[in-house]
């Protein structure tokens, strides 16, 4: 061993000074155990361009784990020469020395040097072979006073060879258990079972004890513990079944309980009763066998006590086991003839407009049939029964429906309830409210409206919900269907104030006179009207406002010279705001054709048309009037044009009617000119046509004559 530790520093100092250039593959993390090594190959290449000479060794603390071609590299290590390029296989087994090694995870390092350390860690998981496991499992019988309990332990072994196993229990004192074995073989991948049986002294008090059993592999360190409880119960129970009880102030009552053993063991028992001394237990002292029940009675006498509420504690005390139990009840004493009542439906404000509902429920707690009439004082009010039959422990519910009478404030009344053992009085209160009010500003309405046909006009009517609820009010108007209103529906919430626009437009051609139409306002509980009263003027002027007709009197063809036809352009401008059908265009005095290229006019939209004049074959004149008849459904008017055959431009002045309101008075005053100046130029037109028939019927008279001297 000296001589190759010399060896091993001699060519670390040969090789000191050389190129270090060399790879260690294989695998660096195993998974083995005690029962066989892991085999594993690992190949050792030399890179260099020269021969090198290799050590392998390990250190470490699991280092003695790896042998590899034979040898504990960790006490001798391989020395191995490569040539440049050279590599070789090396061939190990790695193993845990021992089967007491704890399965986990172990590291070690395998280098390799020349003059250089090339090392790489080894990982080694060591898998588990010996290991116990236990089992506790306890048997359902309840143990108590002088009864015992068993408990299985269930050993198994999961080592791979049969193991001996000793069993400990810490925790209970030893007089207490019995093992059936304490030392026993398991074999490997089996299990066995031993017997733990634990009783505690009669006179052990109540509860739980834990404990523990450890299940030790004889000579190695493997060990397993596990816990568990032994419970002692009180096997000698005594259970009192009470209850609340209620009692009639007017007569003798006995209830009846029970006691009940639920120990296997016979007691004898004594009851005591702490309470008033109208109330008793018949036997106080009763003899119970085990597992079985015994009843005893309680005994409550008529008395006068005020008190609804008697508290009462029975004691039942046993003498064997020296121990006691209590049970506490109530005894509630009544009337037998009572009843009670309940408002479950009881509004704090009701409106004027609607019949609030009380409900009251009447309950009959007593332990008699109870019957009383019914009555409401202090308010008109409709009760859904008028009398009342209950038996005990039942109810009824009694509607009490409230009228205000349209009255508001604050209301209270009386429920009188009349029996044949008891008078009773509920009181109610409730505020009544206008909920659905309705406030209408008819002002705009009041006064009579003047307007002209043909006019428009608006105004509005302000809507006020003066209640306390949302409501929703309608608008009408009835009687006239030239009058519009809008919106026709308002959703108002308390408070809110909405307007209601109205629009009124009479036809144009409407007659004069006065008309009425009726607005009305229409809520949940609201209903007003007002009769308004429209006065409809009609008058030419206005209805002809703004339309203006003009004619171009140039003769634009003389189609024949033996009938003297002529064509004259005229044309209509609407300057009005509202349209205007012509409905037909005739000359006065004269035949003709009139062609129109539109005949209903928008505001301000204009047409042309065509005027042929059939003239005669005597036309002396070069330059006469023509009066043109224009029917509109707005009215009539007469225009007269100049017609001039001589080539000569004449056109006659527009003409149209003007309404100014600037008040009342001026009004009429410009009314009456108009109309004055119309007449004047309309008897301007008929003189200049009698002129001109006298000069046509010249012409005629001297044609005639000429003819006659040819003749």
């Amino acid at each position: 061993m000296v001589l190759k530790k010399i060896v091993f520093v001699l060519f670390a100092l040969l090789l000191a000074g050389a190129s270090f250039a060399v790879e260690f593959n294989g695998s660096f993390e195993v998974e083995c155990s005690c029962l066989g090594p892991k085999q594993e190959t690992y190949a050792l290449v030399n890179d260099s361009d020269k021969t090198q000479t290799f050590f392998i060794s390990a250190e470490g603390e699991n280092s003695e784990w790896i042998n590899m071609n034979g040898q504990w590299i960790s006490e001798d290590p391989i020395i191995v020469t490569l040539s440049a390029g050279e590599s070789e296989n090396f061939y190990a087994f790695i193993r845990p020395k021992g089967c007491y090694v704890v399965p986990g995870m172990y590291e070690f390092t395998i280098n390799v040097k020349n003059g250089e350390t090339l090392s790489k860690t080894m990982k080694v998981r060591v898998l588990e072979t010996r290991a116990l496991s236990l089992k506790i499992s306890k048997d359902d019988n309840v143990s108590g006073q002088c009864l015992p309990q068993s408990f299985e332990l269930e050993v198994s072994n999961n080592s791979v060879q049969d193991e001996y196993v000793s069993l400990d229990i810490d925790g209970l004192p030893k007089e207490w258990i019995k093992l059936s074995s304490e030392r026993f073989m398991v074999n490997k991948n089996s299990s066995r079972t031993a017997v733990l049986q634990v009783q505690a002294p009669c006179g052990q008090e109540a509860g739980a004890y834990r404990f523990e059993v450890t299940a030790s592999m004889e000579g190695t360190p493997y060990t397993v513990t596990k816990s568990s409880e032994f419970e002692i119960l009180d096997v000698q129970e005594i259970s009192l079944t009470v209850a609340d009880v209620e009692a009639c102030r007017e007569e003798n009552i006995s209830y009846e309980f029970e006691l009940t053993n639920s120990g296997g063991l016979s007691d004898e028992l004594e009851i005591k009763l702490f309470g008033p001394s109208w109330i008793s237990i018949e036997e106080n002292k009763i003899s119970i066998s085990g597992n079985s029940s015994e009843k005893f009675v309680l005994n409550i006498a008529e008395n006068i006590s005020a008190q609804e509420e008697i508290p009462v504690k029975i004691v039942v005390s046993s003498k064997k086991y020296n121990k006691e139990y209590e049970e506490d009840l109530i005894v509630f004493l009544k009337d037998c003839y009572n009843l009670v009542a309940e408002g479950i439906q009881t509004p704090e404000k009701g409106c004027v407009e609607e019949n609030p509902v009380f409900k009251v429920k009447f309950s009959n707690d007593s332990l008699k049939e109870v019957s009383a009439d019914l009555k409401v004082e202090g308010i008109l009010a409709d009760l859904s029964k008028q009398s009342i039959s209950l038996a005990p422990n039942s109810e009824q519910i009694v509607d009490v429906t409230v009228d205000f009478e349209g009255e508001i404030g604050n209301k209270r009344f009386n429920l009188l309830v009349d029996g044949e053992f008891f008078d009773a009085l509920y009181g109610f209160n409730i505020s009544s409210e206008n909920c659905y009010d309705i406030s209408v500003d008819y002002a705009k309405l009041v006064n009579s409206i003047d307007l002209n046909a043909g006019e428009s006009k608006s105004f509005s009517i302000s809507v006020l919900n003066s209640g306390t609820r949302e409501q929703t009010a309608s608008v009408t108007f009835t009687g006239l269907d030239w009058v519009y209103a809008s919106p026709r529906s308002l959703s108002l919430v308390p408070g809110e104030i909405k307007q209601v626009y109205v629009f009124v437009n009479p036809l144009c051609d409407l007659e004069e006179g006065n008309y009425q139409a009726l607005a009305s306002v229409f809520g949940r509980d609201h209903e007003s009207s007002q009769l308004v009263n429209f006065n409809v003027y009609s008058s030419l002027p206005y209805l002809l406002e703004g339309i203006e007709i003009g004619a171009d009197s140039e003769a634009e063809s003389l189609l024949s010279e033996t009938e003297h036809s002529a064509e004259v352009s005229i044309f209509l401008s609407n300057d009005s705001n509202s349209f205007v059908r012509v409905n037909n265009v005739q000359a006065v005095d004269f035949n003709a054709v009139v062609v129109l290229d539109k005949k209903l006019l928008a505001p301000g939209e204009s047409t042309s048309g065509k005027v042929t004049l059939y003239l005669g074959t005597d036309v002396s004149e070069k330059r006469f009037p023509v009066t043109l008849e224009i029917n509109t459904d707005k009215g009539t008017l007469n225009k007269i044009v100049i017609v001039d055959l001589s080539e000569a431009e004449a056109k006659s002045p527009l003409t149209g009617y003007a309404l100014l309101e600037t008040g009342k008075t001026i009004a009429i005053v410009l009314l009456v000119i108009l109309l004055l100046a119309l007449l004047a130029y309309l008897n301007k037109d008929k003189i200049a046509e009698k002129d001109l028939k006298k000069t046509i019927e010249t012409k005629k008279a001297s044609t005639k004559k000429k003819t006659r001297g040819k003749k």
